[in-house]
Order: C-alpha cells, then structure tokens, then sequence
C-alpha cells in the first residue's frame, strides 16, 4: 500500500493523530518530517511496514498530505493560508494532553 494511503487511513482512524499531524504543520514541514518515526510505530500498528530512513516514501507522503492540506485552499478575505499557529506539541498516546 502507498504511504500516502496508509498514512490517510491512520489520520481517519484517531484524533489524536490528526491532532499530532495539524500540530506538527503548524510548526514546519521539517517539524512534520523529523516526527515521521512517531507515524512509522503508529502504521506499524495498524500492520503497515516502512523502512526506516533507507527509503524517504513515508516522509515524502507527510510533506505532501501538508502541502495538499495546507495551501490548496484559498482563505477568505486575504487571510496568509495555512492554520493558526496555537496548538500545543502533542505526542499520540500522552494521557498529560488532550486533543481539543
């Protein structure tokens, strides 16, 4: 399966994905691409396999789900595009912070 593929299915499954994955593209796309070992164990989960850093596939499909989730859509009213920059580093599983 595509990285890309599995990647949108574990988003679709768990907030607190979605919630670590927004939280990440607020800060950077480096940010989002040096937190792709997290999403490596989380597809590892669910029995999706990547190899570590060998092969840039599941890093690639993070970068892009940012670029076509962030910066495809116009805002109204000439607003800067991409999401505010508020949310709280969220590691998936912590009890300590909760997706709100």
């Amino acid at each position: 399966m595509r990285a890309r593929t599995a990647l949108l299915e574990l988003l679709k499954g768990s907030g607190e994905w979605r919630y670590f994955f927004r939280a990440c593209c607020e800060t950077s796309p480096f940010r989002l691409r040096s937190q792709a070992w997290q999403f490596r164990e989380g597809l590892a989960e669910l029995g999706y396999e990547y190899p570590d850093r060998g092969n840039p596939e599941l890093e690639d499909a993070l970068v892009g789900l940012h670029a076509s989730s962030y910066h495809t859509v116009s805002p109204p009213g000439g607003m800067k595009s991409g999401p505010p920059r508020s949310a709280k580093t969220f590691w998936p599983g912590s009890p300590s912070v909760a997706p709100g």
